[in-house]
């Protein structure tokens, strides 16, 4: 099983990080590294309901890609 994501759940926001396949240009990722094995990790903090919203594509993305390989 691969990881494809991580969460930490920080006092008044969570920071989730998914790794992609791909590099994504979307303001919601503060932070955005190249990783081994071609994967890329994308750093949110995440704070309302409307910044859920933003990631959960990218979320059911990585965890697709993860059941991939």
């Amino acid at each position: 099983t691969r990881i494809f994501a991580d969460l930490v759940m920080m006092k008044d926001a969570l920071r989730l990080a998914v790794h992609l396949k791909r590099k994504v240009k979307e303001p919601i990722f503060f932070k955005i590294v190249q990783g081994d094995r071609g994967r890329v990790s994308h750093v949110a903090r995440i704070g309302t309901e409307e910044e859920l919203k933003l990631v959960l594509p990218y979320l059911m993305e990585a965890y697709r890609t993860s059941l991939e390989e």
